[in-house]
């Protein structure tokens, strides 16, 4: 059984990558297809944090575990809302009015590629439907969201901590700084050390959460093995006896007998 972090954290997106795939085994509705790439954002990030976190980019990882945790926040607001058709509606609004903001500079005109931007005639159709029938979808107050879940704490220590390393402080710089001279004071040294294994224990913990909370939305029932290989990965990564790898290669084991790890609920909107 390992015990290396990066080791755990590997099996973990191959697990997950396997909830992803099983979601794909049936027709998907609206939400489903929110939820299955909130999902698969979620391990990629947690993917990308070990990666920066290996290479001593600490204050990277807190601005990525920031948008990990924002990301949590919103999906709250859209099951308590039951909001994923307007949310997508307003995300394409958003995107294709930056697409058209971009086109629509006369310095630039010449220098974008257009074949990347134009947007097709479907989008357009779809752009003049929903502004026609209008959408009121404003993003949430996320620390009001986790307050009503009783995750105060998730915007305190998680939120609102990181946001201090994704706007510019007047301390940016200063870990690069001492491996420029490869001289950093001992305290320094100690600081980062715990940075490190916090920001990647914490980072599991949201990731895991957000998965967890996809699935429980998602209107698919899904084998319970899959939410004790949920659990038995948070039990791996804080060093707790676990069944992490033999609940791993169960789930597998259905993938290679081509078996669902979730199967659709009727009649479920």
């Amino acid at each position: 059984m390992t015990t290396n972090k990066d080791d755990i954290i590997e099996l973990y997106n191959l697990g997950c990558a396997m909830l992803v795939f099983s979601f794909d085994t049936t027709e998907l509705t609206t939400k489903d297809i929110i939820l299955r790439n909130f999902l698969a954002k979620s391990i990629s990030q947690l993917r990308t944090i070990k990666l920066l976190n290996n290479a001593g980019q600490l204050l990277d990882c807190y601005i990525i575990y920031r948008s990990m945790v924002d990301r949590l926040g919103h999906l709250y607001y859209l099951e308590r809302t039951n909001s994923y058709q307007d949310f997508d509606d307003w995300s394409f609004l958003r995107q294709l009015d930056a697409n058209n903001t971009s086109l629509s500079d006369v310095n630039f005109k010449d220098t974008l590629p257009k074949e990347f931007f134009l947007p097709t005639k479907d989008n357009k159709d779809r752009y003049k439907k929903i502004q026609k029938n209008g959408t009121k979808w404003k993003r949430p107050d996320i620390e009001e969201e986790f307050k009503t879940k009783g995750f105060y704490f998730l915007y305190k220590f998680g939120y609102d901590y990181a946001s201090t390393h994704v706007h510019p402080m007047a301390n940016d710089g200063m870990i690069e700084y001492y491996r420029m001279i490869q001289n950093p004071p001992n305290e320094i040294i100690a600081h980062f050390d715990h940075q490190t294994k916090l920001v990647i224990q914490n980072s599991t913990l949201i990731s895991s959460m957000t998965v967890n909370e996809c699935l429980n939305f998602s209107s698919l029932k899904w084998r319970a093995l899959v939410f004790k290989f949920i659990e038995s990965f948070r039990q791996a990564i804080n060093d707790q006896a676990n069944e992490f790898e033999l609940n791993f290669f169960k789930l597998k084991k259905f993938i290679d007998e081509n078996m669902p790890l979730g199967e659709k609920i009727e009649n479920q909107k």
